[in-house]
């Protein structure tokens, strides 16, 4: 009976002992850097306290501690985007074959020839680079497009223009053929580059003018399938010069784009010894809000300490004046 009773009184204690092994305590973290750093300078954070974990919010886009829990709307300037190759068979010279580019913003969206004639088109083949060589893949560049979406929202069609000369024997011109591909409405956020419209979102359909009628179907100009491409071609040496359009839907301005919640970048986790210098470079200049996030966690619960230093990233112009001197 002494026994039992011996059993009981200890309990007690082993529960305590256990509660105090499993407790969680709170990091503790303190963080020293320059005020003021250049462009593309390393810049190195001098790190006190305990931490298991630790992560670096570099207070750029995509990484501010303030957007931790807040969703990011990304907004900016929209580009146009493409790339565009010639070929031939059987050429000796290039084929007076012409492609334009142009866009409308009252086109009707019915697509005949004079539908599309009704409508008003702007020019902007102009604004871009095109192969002067067969066989040539050329990136067509950007060409930012705030002056071309309407500020009332309503939507934009663009229009691929392809004419064919016909055959002459006189300088052998043979057959050419277009290939329009990865036309993309491309939006600039703080977060990055991010595809607003792809040409299978465009939905683009063909306007077989005249002359058409005198191609094999194996040879008519083809839409997207399963890639992104517009192939505008022709028959060998066309008898008659041939007229095709590749006209898209509607293309919406590119609106807020929901980016998500930023992230911080682990910098030591449990296994890891103390850290107590950290390097970080920035390539944009600014002020940034740099926040380190220590964490102490287990089946007790999380502890955390945040940390925040401002730095200023100024262009390299030159020596960073240090502090002024001051009376010992």
């Amino acid at each position: 009976m002494k026994k039992i009773l011996y059993i009981l009184a200890v309990l007690p204690v082993l529960a305590v002992s256990c509660n105090q092994d499993y407790a969680v305590n709170a990091p503790t973290l303190e963080v020293s850097a320059p005020e003021t750093v250049k462009v593309g300078q390393k810049v190195a954070f001098e790190l006190s306290g305990r931490q298991d974990i630790l992560s670096f919010w570099s207070g750029e886009a995509g990484s501010d501690y303030a957007y931790k829990n807040v969703d990011r709307m990304g907004a900016g300037d929209s580009y146009i985007t493409f790339s565009s190759t010639t070929s031939s068979v059987n050429a000796k010279v290039l084929n007076p074959a012409q492609i334009f580019l142009s866009y409308s913003t009252d086109f009707s969206g019915v697509y005949t020839e004079e539908a599309m004639n009704a409508a008003t088109w702007t020019d902007i083949t102009s604004e871009f680079e095109w192969p002067t060589a067969m066989g040539a893949t050329v990136p067509a560049g950007q060409l930012n497009a705030r002056g071309i979406f309407p500020a009332d929202g309503s939507p934009v069609y663009f229009r691929f223009y392809y004419h064919v000369a016909a055959y002459d024997a006189a300088i052998d011109n043979g057959r050419v053929q277009w290939t329009l591909s990865d036309f993309h409405i491309v939006s600039d956020t703080p977060a990055g580059e991010f595809t607003a419209s792809d040409m299978f979102d465009q939905r683009w359909q063909l306007i077989l003018g005249s002359g058409c009628e005198t191609i094999p179907d194996n040879n008519l100009p083809s839409l997207p399938t399963t890639s992104e491409r517009i192939l505008f071609r022709s028959q060998f040496k066309p008898e008659v010069d041939l007229y095709v359009w590749a006209v898209s839907g509607p293309v919406a301005k590119p609106g807020d784009l929901n980016l998500g919640h930023d992230k911080g970048m682990g910098i030591k986790n449990l296994a890891d010894p103390q850290l107590r210098t950290f390097y970080y470079t920035w390539s944009t200049p600014g002020t940034y809000d740099v926040t380190f996030v220590g964490i102490n966690a287990g089946a007790d619960g999380r502890k955390e300490v945040v940390r925040s230093v401002k730095l200023k990233v100024v262009q390299d112009s030159g020596s960073i004046a240090g502090p002024e001197p001051v009376e010992w």
